[in-house]
């Protein structure tokens, strides 16, 4: 006959496997839903943490020549500049960025980069652009022969 302890024993040990199993089993699912949500929130941090990068940069990026005229950053006069414009009005009249840049003081080198959009003019620069740009091909010649005189 077989001894009732060693039969009580195994038993026992059974019948708590059994019940641990159930327990574990439901928390292993809990664990499992819960990964899975861990998961998709660290998809979602990741593109919205693109996104915000995105929108930086395209609100750090200085704009191309022929965007839409924008306000200075630093020293914010009310006078807005175009690289467009610019380069329009400088064909308009017909002259070289060096001659350009003598209306307004600055470098022919500098109206270059205004005019690429890779520079953009200073306060005092920008005021007295902002008056060059006023002139027609008449008020242009009399600024000149008064410059040349």
């Amino acid at each position: 006959m077989p001894n009732i302890a060693a039969l009580l024993k195994t038993e026992i040990a059974r019948i708590s496997r059994k019940e641990i199993r159930a327990d574990t089993e439901r928390l292993q699912a809990i664990v499992a839903q819960q990964r899975k949500e861990l998961a998709a929130l660290k998809r979602q941090f990741a593109t919205l943490e693109k996104s915000v990068a995105r929108v930086l940069r395209t609100s750090r990026k200085e704009p191309q020549p022929g965007e839409p005229s924008t306000s200075m950053a630093s020293g914010d006069t009310g006078v807005k500049f175009s690289a467009a414009k610019l380069v329009k009005h400088r064909q308009l009249l017909g002259i070289s960025a060096n001659e350009y840049g003598s209306l307004v003081g600055a470098s022919g080198q500098s109206v270059y980069k205004w005019e690429a959009g890779k520079a953009y003019p200073r306060s005092k620069q920008l005021m007295q652009l902002n008056k060059v740009l006023a002139f027609g091909k008449r008020e242009f010649i009399a600024q000149q022969a008064a410059l040349n005189a």
